[in-house]
């Protein structure tokens, strides 16, 4: 029995007619399908890479965050749908998650009617031994949700995590890993998600707390702290002069992978020449009382901070914030708390990186923390003591 040809009927083929963004694809916009499938290739786009993706995209206005072709994808679905079709997308977790592509899902939450959302970050080693992201399934109606200057209604999320019937090639969706999120809460940020994926309704309650103090971001600001990465030894083709650091020690990333909040003087050594120097950083982050940490995590998701007064430089992998010359106490106290099981809960609840990527801090998870200082806190006593107690646990 001969089956009829279905290349030209309803596959195309070829670098035009099979283009997705192309306008001679007659299926990607003829808006003729009642289900849309598609798990889109995740790649960003290099400069010369996907020209008629990123014409479509200018063209239609649609949100491309870090050139990532998977969000062309998931927005063209939309005019190869019907009207009110279903739309099925595997998506990399980082393009509903992560702080900077709230845009791209604000939009889509305008464009389309969202009704669920399965967040698989939790299973990203084990479903693809070989997975560099985590990915979350998005179920849509192609539906504009935005009626009236309002997007009404609520969708499903949920965020399972692995359990034992993953060992007997069951992948359980419980209850309890499920949560209704109004639709407009992601018109204003994605922050919701990521809250969500481990906490509960209690924890959103003290979420909301929380952000009410001040934060450490506001602290470095009116404090005239700085709060910088190390210097880049490879950045695309740029070199710099090794010159300027070669007057510091330098301080390898992994010494701070350490249980004490005390930088280690001993691990210091010459600075690796070989390796590259792209950029100095901020000079300024290489003297004076710093509290540091390293882009990793340890395995219990605890900040590794530790605290230096001692001249040395750094890599990028390291951050920092450096304090005024008289606040060395506030410094070491700042080392503990980012040492803490508060700060370890905030960046647990609220951190993208620590969640769906890898075990890592960045600054702007470390802005966002909240923290009073000690000299503005309601229980002066109670502050002062705190003060006292870290700056003697955390002497050099």
């Amino acid at each position: 029995m001969q089956t009829s040809p279905l290349i030209g009927l309803n596959i195309v083929e070829g670098a035009v007619d099979g283009d997705f963004f192309s306008p001679s694809n007659r299926f990607a916009s003829g808006q003729a399908f009642d289900i849309v499938i598609s798990n889109p290739p995740w790649r960003e786009l290099k400069p010369g890479e996907g020209e008629t993706a990123v014409a479509w995209a200018q063209e239609t206005q649609t949100r491309l965050p870090h050139r990532q072709i998977a969000a062309g994808f998931a927005a063209k679905t939309l005019q190869a749908g019907k009207q009110d079709a279903r739309i099925v997308l595997i998506l990399p977790t980082s393009l509903i998650t992560a702080p900077t592509n709230a845009d791209f899902l604000r939009q889509f939450t305008v464009r389309a009617t969202l009704d669920r959302m399965i967040n698989l970050a939790d299973f990203r080693r084990l479903l693809f031994a070989q997975a560099e992201h985590a990915c979350t399934i998005v179920r849509a109606t192609n539906r504009p949700a935005l009626e009236n200057d309002e997007v009404l209604g609520n969708f499903e999320y949920w965020a399972p995590k692995v359990d034992v019937s993953f060992a007997f090639n069951r992948l359980t969706l419980h209850d309890y890993d499920r949560v209704e999120i109004a639709r407009d809460a992601l018109v204003e940020d994605n922050a919701v998600l990521r809250r969500r994926f481990w906490g509960g309704r209690r924890d959103e309650s003290l979420h909301n707390r929380l952000k009410s103090l001040p934060s450490l971001g506001a602290a470095i600001r009116d404090g005239g702290w700085i709060a910088a990465k190390g210097y880049h030894m490879k950045d695309g083709g740029k070199t710099a002069s090794p010159g300027p650091l070669q007057a510091y020690d330098f301080l390898p990333t992994q010494a701070l992978n350490s249980d004490s909040p005390v930088v280690d003087l001993h691990a210091l050594t010459r600075l690796p020449v070989e390796r590259g120097v792209a950029s100095h950083g901020e000079m300024a982050m290489y003297e004076g009382h710093r509290i540091l940490w390293s882009d990793g995590t340890s395995v219990q998701m605890e900040i590794r901070a530790a605290y230096a007064s001692a001249p040395f430089c750094f890599p990028s992998g390291v951050g920092g914030i450096r304090v005024k010359d008289d606040e060395g106490p506030l410094a070491r106290f700042l080392t503990c708390y980012l040492r803490s099981s508060l700060a370890k809960y905030w960046l647990i609840l609220t951190g993208y990186s620590a969640a769906a990527e890898r075990a890592r801090v960045t600054l702007a998870e470390i802005r966002s923390l909240p923290f009073i200082l000690p000299a503005r806190h309601p229980d002066r006593v109670a502050a002062s003591a705190a003060l006292e107690r870290a700056s003697a646990y955390s002497k050099t």
